[in-house]
């Protein structure tokens, strides 16, 4: 694994979330913000390793995707749909559409948790764990990681 670093990040914020995301500590935008980029480092993880992509490549097909019409899009949701497009290769649409929508609606949440002016509950907390937990299974499932 030549990105070990980048899947041990993502296990460390799963872990962090994991301790952040309890009722009694307080820190539920924390959690969500963990749970959040525990994920997009597995994405960034699996492009470099999985699919083989150098970040020239990532960055180059950033860039394809932005000529295409898609120059609204920040650098996470570029990445995401760069991935997207991988992973429907390696196991379909169905399932590549599914971790798609988990990550981007977690994405929402996080910015939620990060930047709104909102009190962020139980239910977001909820609502996060609930979008995580099937990108996590399907990955670990479809590409036996541990």
């Amino acid at each position: 694994m030549a990105h070990e670093h980048v899947f041990n990040k993502h296990k460390l914020n799963q872990q962090a979330a994991t301790l952040l995301i309890q009722p009694d500590h307080g820190f539920l935008p924390s959690g969500i913000h963990c749970l959040y980029y525990s994920a997009y480092q597995l994405v960034n993880f699996m492009l470099h390793d999985t699919f083989e992509m150098s970040k020239e490549d990532i960055f180059r097909a950033q860039e394809d995707y932005k000529d295409s019409g898609g120059e609204q899009r920040g650098s996470h949701e570029l990445t995401i749909m760069i991935f997207y497009r991988e992973l429907t290769n390696h196991v379909g649409t169905a399932i590549a559409s599914a971790v798609k929508n988990n990550i981007l609606e977690l994405k929402l949440l996080r910015k939620k948790a990060d930047y709104d002016n909102l009190i962020i509950t139980e239910l977001h907390a909820t609502l996060a764990i609930s979008k995580y937990e099937p990108i996590i299974q399907n990955l670990y499932s479809e590409f036996k990681l541990e």
